[in-house]
């Protein structure tokens, strides 16, 4: 898949490829002409996410994930140990999550959690958030520019994936999404 996607300018999201192959596999990404993308849902304290960034730091990703529910300052510590060019994106609520199971965790639906945890992201810096496409516009409409929208769980309407982990309430068609306000489109292929 890499060699095939060579110089094309995507990213290649390798979230299980690193933690079976380790950080040094970024490498082995940047070398076949592709952006490397750590999906790593960093989620923990603040003095943990900063070793994470220490850790990652050298491999220099293009692209990083963490969990906004870890906080402001542990989105920063990250933050600082990361190079400039890496872009880190804030995960605000999991595609897969429906209402009532957002409501079980948070207390609150999803459109009030999804809001409250880009704030926070916006407080620490970062560079975008990833939302379900349902939420898009909600996103774009309260912060404007001051934040990237990436989005997974797009898909024609007549798709049908098997084993399908999403959440089919909260998803778009890809051109829907882009009318919606998204700048990127999370997409998987499991190798």
């Amino acid at each position: 898949l890499a060699d095939a996607l060579a110089g094309t300018g995507v990213f290649l999201k390798t979230n299980a490829l690193v933690r079976a192959n380790g950080y040094g596999f970024i490498k082995e990404v940047r070398s076949r002409g592709l952006r490397p993308f750590v999906d790593a849902k960093f989620f923990d304290i603040e003095n943990t996410l900063k070793r994470d960034g220490i850790l990652l730091g050298p491999y220099a990703p293009d692209l990083v994930t963490v969990a906004c529910v870890s906080g402001v300052k542990a989105m920063m510590a990250l933050r600082k140990q990361l190079p400039k060019a890496t872009r880190i994106l804030g995960v605000t609520i999991l595609t897969g999550l429906e209402e009532s199971e957002c409501v079980d965790i948070f207390g609150m639906s999803l459109q009030t959690a999804v809001r409250r945890l880009a704030t926070l992201a916006v407080r620490a810096g970062l560079d975008g958030v990833v939302v379900a496409p349902k939420e898009i516009g909600m996103i774009r409409k309260q912060f404007g520019s001051a934040l990237t929208i990436n989005t997974p769980n797009v898909r024609p309407m007549w798709a049908k994936v098997r084993r399908d982990d999403q959440n089919r309430g909260r998803s778009m068609t890809h051109i829907d999404a882009l009318r919606a306000g998204a700048d990127t489109f999370i997409t998987e292929r499991i190798v």
